[in-house]
């Protein structure tokens, strides 16, 4: 059986990434444990303020430590009040899940579609901002990671 590339090549119940979190972050409450959602690569849940991603093919939990310091690259250009994720913790596989996995710190916001209309004018501005910045980063430093 082929699987498309965005179907998951296991299962993951809310038990077991309850399970997962329960045995690899002992700090997070795996009890509160929700499920977010799922994206082309990742599962992702929440719980205490924690952003709990499971990946959802082999392949994806390599994408861990080639995210970081892009994710660093991009936090360096943009202004402090433009939150960038965190790879916080990447842990080891854990019983009941067989790659690696990571937790990061919640960044709270809401969709761009559920911003007040007479705002959006100063959105599309720091959005430009942000843009600019990022795609300003010389080719050669933007290459390195």
């Amino acid at each position: 059986m082929s699987l498309l590339p965005w179907e998951p090549d296991r299962p993951l119940s809310l038990e077991t990434a309850r399970s997962v979190v329960r045995a690899a972050f002992p700090w997070i409450q795996a009890e509160t444990l929700d499920f977010l959602g799922s994206g082309w690569e990742f599962d992702a849940y929440w719980s205490g303020g924690w952003v709990i991603r499971f990946p959802r093919r082999a392949e994806a939990a390599e994408l861990f430590e080639l995210e970081r310091p892009i994710l660093e690259l991009v936090r360096s250009v943009l202004p402090s009040s433009v939150r960038v994720p965190e790879v916080s913790v990447a842990e080891r596989p854990v019983g009941g899940f067989p790659y690696l996995f990571s937790a990061h710190p919640y960044i709270a916001g809401v969709s761009a579609d559920q911003i007040d209309p007479c705002l959006r004018p100063q959105l599309a501005r720091s959005l430009g901002r942000a843009l600019a910045a990022v795609h300003g980063i010389p080719e050669v430093q933007a290459r390195a990671p």
